[in-house]
């Protein structure tokens, strides 16, 4: 057996997808596959007792939820990174899923490669950015370098890591929605980002948004 291999758990309660993933998996030689199920107390079980290094995690399952399974994993096992593979594209369950912890984010439908990619990605570098926000957000937000931002900007982006839509932030921060839309728009240029996504993960991966 390959001592560095990339030990992997998934869990999913369509069980032909899981084997897929791992019929697809199994022919990566850096990776070993340590598990595939569809009972979150398994997968718990299986983490406490063995060195799984990525976990990929759907959204909706029957027994627990991706969000709270995820934010579970993060906290009894901070060592094991999560991927999420969901059918979800909205940006609602992906920031959920950043914050619960999940160190990459990929759409049900991507191609083999770019599952393969993400999990190299975690596993080496500690995050995986994909469509999800830009290789520049990584980046800048990886080097040493501090921005400067405004009081009212940290506050936006402490808002941004809510659910709150940017019409119900603009509420909580008493000024307009379009005075939000010009804090979101100036963010979007300062930190070279293109989505609300992408402003959570530099909130969080910075230290702005406490998780």
């Amino acid at each position: 057996m390959q001592t560095n291999a990339i030990h992997i758990a998934i869990i999913d309660d369509h069980a032909l997808f899981r084997k897929g993933i791992c019929s697809i998996l199994d022919k990566v030689s850096e990776f070993k596959i340590a598990l595939d199920t569809d009972d979150p107390d398994h997968l718990l079980k299986v983490l406490d007792e063995k060195e799984i290094h990525i976990v990929i995690v759907d959204i909706k399952m029957p027994k627990m939820s991706g969000f709270d399974l995820t934010a579970l994993i993060s906290k009894k096992f901070p060592l094991v990174k999560v991927i999420a593979l969901s059918m979800f594209k909205d940006e609602a369950p992906i920031i959920q899923m950043l914050r619960a912890g999940a160190k990459g984010y990929l759409v049900k439908g991507c191609e083999p490669w770019e599952l393969k990619e993400a999990i190299k990605d975690v596993h080496e570098k500690g995050f995986y950015s994909g469509d999800v926000m830009s290789r520049t957000l990584i980046n800048r937000v990886s080097s040493k370098d501090d921005l400067i931002l405004k009081d009212y900007e940290v506050e936006f982006l402490n808002q941004c890591c809510t659910e709150k839509t940017y019409k119900e932030i603009a509420l909580e921060m008493n000024v307009s929605p379009r005075t939000i839309d010009g804090y979101r728009d100036r963010l979007f240029e300062k930190l070279n980002i293109k989505s609300r996504t992408g402003l959570v993960l530099y909130a969080i991966r910075s230290g702005i948004c406490i998780i």
